[in-house]
């Protein structure tokens, strides 16, 4: 389990590709916002990604106070700190002090302060959270991906050129197009438990009713 094992076991055996992508970003913004999605390797990228790096995590709290607990004790080992999505203001102080903050915004959340947005040609509901505080804080968002290899020892984490933040509508289908190429790489290694076309447009029948028959492949 990545929370308890030593960060070296992971570490000393995976990748990093473009990271002088943060490093051209931090010369010309205040903060970087590192955007990616729930891959099955989330954690390890996480370890290989504050190797040489202060990143703070953003997380959605979870129901159970003990798990909760146990991953955010697990992730303390390496991240230099742990902020709830929830928490605004925080994530607003962190990169207006030049930090850097890890991201995953593709877990549908409902529609308060989001819209729908096509992923694999379906109605999402996306939050615009990330365009707006990137926008505030005068921060660039570099999307970032990740594959676990042969094991989950073996990580390569890549960062892409930083998002334009024109619009909210454009960046979403940035994003989402971003995400799209990175599932279809390794479509085995995404969390669809997590249920991404939960909300529906109005009108709409429930798209998991039969199960995940219409998981996107």
């Amino acid at each position: 389990m990545s929370w308890a094992s030593p960060l070296n076991y992971y570490r000393r055996d995976s990748r990093i590709v473009n990271a002088c992508v943060i490093d051209r970003a931090k010369e010309k913004h205040c903060g970087v916002i590192l955007m990616g999605g729930h891959f099955t390797s989330l954690d390890i990228a996480g370890i290989v990604a504050t190797e040489k790096r202060d990143i703070y995590i953003s997380y959605q709290p979870h129901k159970s106070a003990m798990m909760d607990t146990l991953i955010n004790t697990g992730r303390l080992r390496w991240a230099k700190g742990i902020v709830s999505t929830k928490d605004v203001r925080a994530m607003i102080n962190i990169l207006k002090s030049g930090g850097i903050l890890w991201i995953a915004p593709d877990q549908d959340l409902g529609l308060k302060g989001g819209r729908f947005s096509d992923f694999f040609g379906i109605k999402a509901a996306s939050s615009n959270s990330v365009f707006r505080i990137a926008k505030m804080t005068n921060s660039a968002v570099i999307p970032t991906d990740f594959y676990a290899g042969k094991t989950l020892r073996e990580v390569t984490l890549r960062y892409h050129a930083a998002l334009p933040l024109l619009d909210e509508s454009d960046f979403l289908e940035r994003y989402h197009r971003f995400l799209e190429s990175s599932i279809k790489h390794k479509p085995d290694q995404y969390l669809w438990a997590h249920r991404r076309f939960k909300t529906r447009p109005e009108g709409e029948m429930d798209f998991y009713q039969g199960e995940f028959d219409h998981v996107p492949g």
